[in-house]
């Protein structure tokens, strides 16, 4: 029996020695490229804790080579700092936010040392390491950019007003450029190092550009200064003159419409102007005749070189709240705690989230390009204001690569270049909608679409509701009046409560109490009751007289 039980001791304690330990790197882990804050997150394993009796601490380095620790961006801290207040060491994901610009561009692996010890001794520990399995590259650089031509200060004589852009950068990952002439709006030209602007005016001219990494980093602008004036002193189409060999056809901005020209331009018509714009011409019969141009019959002519049109090619609106399994996946991916998915599955009951897609296709002379904007809308449904919202956007592989094809203006964070984005609404106010829009430049169709999983409201700050007993007075003696968590609550009495002398209350309001009408009938029960009284008194005086 002594024998057995020993075995059994050995047995219990082998299987307690060798309980698994360890942790895990999970993202980044696949050469990925960082930029601003990014999520850390790692699992620990230890299948001997007990949080009675053990903690763990944690450190997590950067090195150009895995394992050797050479930068701490935290060093011998409570795990629980990043796992949970009340983590189970036994299995628990754990995410560190990671500010990749406190450090030096360059390609670094990730470590993390989880040590578990006795609390009661703490030399009594237990030490596991893990790398993420390759380096990662941290870019916060934005590009240099280089104007090549037109050289600044140059003087441009041409006739017809145009100028092409021809710049370069010292990186070669760039997403887009972005180009605009004086005060215009900026011109998405994609990865194209040229851009030709025309239609301007004679006189001075800056044209702008700047560069946009995959990582979403801008360089500086860069520029160049311009006079454009007209060869050889002559006139010029834009010089507000018609002369020379201008007419209202080569030059309409310059030459008003004569009737008999045989063009029908300006403000002729066939109104006032039969001769040039008669009947003749007619919109949609496949032929640009004198007369007709893109802007008044697209139909029958082609756009000219250089003039940029717009068409919305599909347009589509999506609604639905993501699941607990969606929103636990989509944040696990992006590194998230249980505490963070616990937190975005409490906000579904306080928000509606829906999104609206539209296709543009774009055509500069033959060529097309296309473009899909994506709007998230999120309502707050509350009933209390929410301060500063974070709104989790998982976008399908099929629509994106990763996160440097996702153009916005909105305040964002890339979580996960798969792409996993948070987007920041700065507040909402109860019963209202806010949007974020973003833009790819691909053409989704129905099919891209429905890959989307709803988009995620992860977290959010409430403003609580302040009152106070007075205030929450409403001079109705017939609610009952108090002050709740979510603001004055005035409930109804019940009906037929005395609210004043000869007064009830009804549905909540006060109102008159009306006397009550005796009927004949009722009239004739009382007597009959008052009789049945009286004869019982007679009875009970002559039984009583009698003893």
């Amino acid at each position: 029996m002594k024998a057995k039980l020993t075995l059994l001791f050995l047995a219990l304690f082998a299987t307690a020695a060798f309980a698994a330990h360890s942790v895990t790197v999970i993202q980044p882990n696949d050469s990925n490229r960082l930029a601003g804050t990014v999520g850390i997150s790692f699992n620990i394993t230890d299948g001997n804790f007990v949080a009675a009796t053990h903690d763990v601490n944690l450190s997590i380095a950067i090195s150009a080579t895995a394992g050797v620790f050479t930068t701490y961006l935290v060093q011998d801290v409570n795990a629980n700092t990043y796992c949970g207040g009340a983590a189970n060491y036994a299995d628990v994901n754990c995410t560190y936010a990671f500010d990749t610009t406190a450090q030096s561009d360059g390609n670094y692996f990730i470590d993390v040392n989880a040590i578990t010890f006795r609390t009661a001794g703490p030399v009594d520990q237990n030490s596991v390491i893990d790398s993420s399995d390759v380096n990662v590259q941290i870019d916060n650089s934005a590009s240099a950019l280089t104007v090549i031509s037109p050289a600044n200060n140059s003087v441009l004589p041409v006739n017809v007003f145009s100028v092409t852009i021809s710049y370069s950068s010292s990186e070669a990952d760039i997403a887009a450029y972005y180009v605009w002439l004086d005060s215009g709006a900026e011109i998405n030209n994609g990865t194209a190092t040229t851009y030709t602007f025309s239609g301007f005016s004679a006189g001075g001219h800056t044209v702008y550009v700047k560069a946009q990494d995959n990582l979403d980093n801008n360089s500086a602008t860069a520029s160049t200064s311009f006079t454009a004036v007209s060869s050889g002193g002559g006139p010029f189409c834009g010089d507000n003159s018609c002369g020379g060999n201008e007419t209202s056809v080569s030059c309409p901005s310059d030459c008003g419409a004569v009737c008999g020209d045989g063009a029908c331009t300006n403000t002729e018509s066939k109104q006032t102007c039969p001769a040039d714009c008669g009947p003749n011409r007619v919109c949609g019969d496949g032929a640009c005749t004198p007369g007709e141009n893109y802007n008044n019959c697209a139909a029958d002519c082609e756009a000219p070189q250089g003039q940029i049109v717009r068409e919305t090619v599909l347009s589509r609106e999506t609604k639905g709240k993501p699941t607990a399994e969606q929103i636990a996946a989509i944040l696990t991916a992006a590194g998230a705690s249980q505490n963070a998915i616990e937190k975005a599955s409490a906000a579904v009951g306080k928000t509606n989230v829906s999104r609206n897609f539209e296709v543009v296709k774009q055509k500069n002379g033959e060529n097309e390009t296309y473009s899909s904007n994506v709007e998230i809308v999120v309502e707050n449904t509350s009933g209390k204001k929410m301060n500063n919202v974070k709104v989790v956007e998982q976008i399908p592989k099929i629509a994106a690569q990763t996160s440097g094809e996702v153009k916005t203006n909105g305040s964002v964070r890339v979580l996960n270049q798969d792409p996993v984005i948070e987007f920041t609404i700065d507040s909402i106010e109860a019963g209202e909608s806010k949007s974020i829009k973003y833009t790819i430049d691909a053409q989704f169709t129905d099919a891209t679409i429905s890959e989307y999983e709803p988009a995620i409201v992860a977290s959010f700050e409430e403003d609580q509701v302040a009152c106070t007993e007075a205030a929450c007075d409403d001079a109705n003696p017939c609610t009952a009046d108090s002050c709740g968590d979510s603001g004055c609550l005035n409930i109804p009495a019940n009906n037929g409560t005395s609210c004043g002398i000869g007064k009830v209350c009804s549905s909540g309001a006060c109102i008159s109490s009306q006397p009550q009408e005796i009927t004949e009938k009722e009239d004739s029960n009382l007597l009959l009751g008052i009789g049945i009284l009286a004869i019982v008194v007679v009875v009970a005086y002559l039984i009583y007289t009698r003893k």
